[in-house]
């Protein structure tokens, strides 16, 4: 799963963004912010900067860190 895989990374918060899956992605956690909080790191990519509309649903989601994720289980 991609979570398990951003945990094994040591990525803390996933950003995307969406214009057909917003409900599917907050069943799943994700909640919607607004663009301009988005890290600038993440501003700066092909998506953001043109791939996407600017229509776009922009959500994110925190990870709990590996050894945070096993305790929870």
């Amino acid at each position: 799963m991609a979570e398990q895989e951003a945990r094994t990374r040591s990525v803390e918060v996933l950003v995307l963004l969406t214009e057909t899956t917003e409900a599917f992605f907050k069943r799943h956690g994700f909640a919607i912010i607004e663009r301009e909080y988005v890290p600038d790191e993440i501003k700066k990519s092909a998506e953001f900067q043109s791939l996407c509309p600017a229509s776009a649903v922009c959500m994110t989601k925190s990870l709990p860190s590996w050894r945070e994720a096993v305790s929870l289980e």
